[in-house]
């Protein structure tokens, strides 16, 4: 068992654990607009949790990938072989704590992270050593780490087998667990557009839509909603062959909309998936909305006992019927899976937010 003594202070914790067990490492995969950033907060904020913001990022988009494109564009077969060796290197380096291999800390910690107020890692506090020394310091002082990967920046062609592969890699050093966290796509692919993640970064970068678009920028969107809405479907299908093998006890899936409707019931369920005790702070946080240890916090860390209500109001009055019936045919298979209800069309259900358009429960797994 880990030995574990704390001074109370948030963001001032000093902790000593003698580790004679392999490390524990939770993965929040995931991907964009989906409420990652929320989800993750329910671990940054915890005391015992070395979290980490999208440690993947820079080395998919900047050093293996064209910046002005991002995780959309292909990798080349060389480049693609390489960049598999490098992304299982760095997520070994920070299941253990090492930060060593291949520029693991630069790439984790790129400078706008380093310059980055204290609340997107909470951990950091203004006397803390931006040094590979002094980030190995606090990841091993505590108790787990937990990282968010979006699923569009895992290897090409592996998916979620290539985070199977590196947490099978080294058991006796550590172990994983993953939390698959999923949103209704028509939401993702909402905000996905409207904040351009589709398009090319520069000056003559624009907002484009369905609606009043030409051709070429109408099929980037269907082809993307297409790419991020397999990879998630490819995935959800490996882990339901795979269940009862690697897989049991080791992943949960959670819908984002559930999070929203019952942030406690959920964050309870991923507290007691990864052994955490549910934190005082945590609790007090998103029962009276009392946030430990940041202050002027961003809208990611705020919450709302009216974010249920609210959960699918923006994209359904943001959407025309044709908009939301191209973005249901890209992703049909995956919403079938995942509980999310079809407006086949009708306008009357796409406004009628009284309706909501997801089952109780994931229906997930489903008859092969």
């Amino acid at each position: 068992m880990n030995k574990i003594e704390r001074k109370e202070e948030f963001n001032t914790t000093e902790v000593t654990i003698s580790h004679s067990k392999p490390r524990l490492n939770v993965i929040i995969l995931t991907h964009m607009r989906s409420g990652s950033t929320f989800v993750g907060n329910i671990f940054n904020l915890n005391p015992d949790v070395f979290y980490l913001f999208e440690p993947v990022n820079h080395l998919r988009n900047v050093v293996y990938g064209d910046r002005y494109l991002g995780e959309w564009s292909a990798l080349d077969e060389k480049t693609k072989d390489a960049y598999k060796i490098n992304f299982s290197d760095m997520l070994k380096d920070i299941f253990t704590c090492g930060f060593e291999r291949n520029n693991t800390f630069k790439n984790v910690f790129p400078d706008w992270l380093r310059k980055s107020k204290a609340g997107v890692l909470a951990w950091r506090t203004p006397k803390t050593e931006f040094t590979k020394e002094g980030v190995r310091k606090i990841c091993n002082s505590r108790k787990i780490t937990v990282v968010k990967i979006m699923q569009t920046r895992l290897p090409e062609g592996t998916g979620i087998r290539e985070l199977q592969r590196v947490c099978n890699s080294e058991p006796n050093k550590f172990e994983c667990l993953i939390i698959h966290l999923v949103r209704d796509p028509r939401a993702v692919l909402s905000s996905a557009v409207h904040h351009k993640f589709f398009l090319p970064f520069g000056p003559k970068r624009k907002i484009i839509t369905l609606k009043n678009t030409p051709h070429g920028g109408k099929e980037i969107i269907r082809n993307n909603a297409r790419i991020l809405c397999s990879l998630v479907e490819e995935n959800l299908n490996y882990m339901n062959l795979e269940m009862s093998n690697w897989f049991e006890r080791r992943y949960i899936l959670v819908r984002y909309e559930d999070t929203a409707i019952n942030l406690l019931t959920t964050a309870l369920r991923m507290y007691n998936f990864t052994g955490l005790p549910m934190a005082t702070s945590i609790s007090r946080w998103i029962i009276e909305g009392k946030l430990p240890g940041i202050r002027n916090p961003t809208p990611e860390f705020q919450t709302s006992t009216r974010t249920g209500e609210n959960i699918d109001r923006s994209w359904r009055f943001k959407l025309s019927t044709s908009q939301v019936s191209e973005f249901e045919e890209a992703c049909f298979t995956l919403m079938y899976m995942m509980g999310y209800i079809s407006i086949n069309g009708s306008e009357r259900i796409l406004h009628n937010t009284s309706q909501k358009l997801w089952t109780d429960k994931i229906p997930f797994p489903f008859p092969q």
